[in-house]
This record gives structure tokens, C-alpha cells and sequence, in this order.
């Protein structure tokens, strides 16, 4: 008797495809934990905060005027 095994080929190779769904705007840009979205998100808020504290200086020279 042989006393080797041999491993059955089925010819199928195991493929799990895990597709994860679609994020919404929220879920990517908002609540990401990614390092790249989060320096894009830095680059808004500072662009922002420039805009309102520009303007509200602006504004104050204007009323002193």
C-alpha cells in the first residue's frame, strides 16, 4: 500500500472579494482617519480661518474709518 497522500485539485482557486460599499461625503472626507484627507481638511480650515479673521479685520478699519 501507498502510504502518500495526494491533494485534490478542484481546479476553483478560493477568492473572497470583500467590495466595501460606496462612502457618502460624510463618512470620507469628515470622519476620515486617513493622514492625506486629514492635511486636505488643515488646508480648508486654515483657508477658512484666514478668510473670516481677513475679513473681520476688514471690517473693524472699515467702522474706524
Amino acid at each position: 500500500m501507498d502510504a502518500t497522500t495526494h491533494a485534490i485539485d478542484t481546479g476553483h482557486a478560493v477568492e473572497h472579494h470583500h467590495a466595501h460599499p460606496k462612502m457618502s461625503f460624510l463618512q470620507k472626507y469628515i470622519f476620515s482617519l486617513d493622514h492625506k484627507v486629514i492635511g486636505i481638511q488643515f488646508m480648508f480650515a486654515a483657508l477658512l480661518f484666514l478668510l473670516i479673521g481677513g475679513s473681520l479685520a476688514l471690517i473693524l478699519r472699515w467702522q474706524l474709518a
